[in-house]
């Protein structure tokens, strides 16, 4: 974390298909919006940035226009919030995202 220049006196907030208190379903992408709009309320008031693995999985299971619009429509509800998105594009792991 400190390669990205993230304090560790934060502990990052998972949202994953397994092993966090916040569920990433990759069947539901509508979820994964809600959550991790959850989670910049939450956060409200302070920079956060998020980290997701999560583009090229749902590139595969969902029509890409669909997708197209949905990451365009969640980005500029992020960008709203002043949080930094870090999504490689070529992820290749089962989808979590992190919060810091």
């Amino acid at each position: 974390m400190k390669a990205f220049g993230v304090p560790t006196d934060r502990v990052p907030e998972w949202i994953a298909s397994a092993g966090s208190l916040t569920r990433c379903d990759l069947e539901d992408f509508t979820s994964i919006s809600f959550n991790l709009k959850q989670a910049v309320q939450k956060n409200a008031g302070r920079r956060i940035r998020i980290v997701t693995d999560v583009i090229s999985p749902l590139l595969v299971l969902n029509p890409q226009p669909t997708m197209y619009q949905y990451w365009s429509r969640l980005l500029g509800d992020l960008k709203q919030s002043d949080c930094v998105l870090l999504a490689p594009a070529l992820g290749l792991g089962t989808g979590p995202c992190a919060l810091a």
